[in-house]
């Protein structure tokens, strides 16, 4: 049985993984207007960023789901 802290730490782990993943939805979505002459170091240097806010995300997302499969 899970309990209600339980929960709460699932829910606020996999909030905070949702809200780190958000700059790598906004690269992809940047893409689709980009042209090949726009790519620039700093495009690169954020892109670089955001996969690694990303990576962090689902890290925390599994962590959250860790959280419900634990019993006490």
């Amino acid at each position: 049985m899970v309990s209600e802290v339980q929960k709460y730490r699932a829910q606020f782990f996999q909030v905070l993984g949702f809200s780190f993943m958000t700059p790598i939805g906004k690269i992809v979505l940047d893409a689709i207007d980009m042209e090949q002459s726009d790519l620039t170091f700093k495009l690169l240097i954020y892109t670089g960023v955001a996969l690694i806010l990303a990576s962090l995300g689902i890290i925390l997302n599994l962590k959250g789901m860790e959280v419900l499969e634990e019993r006490e």
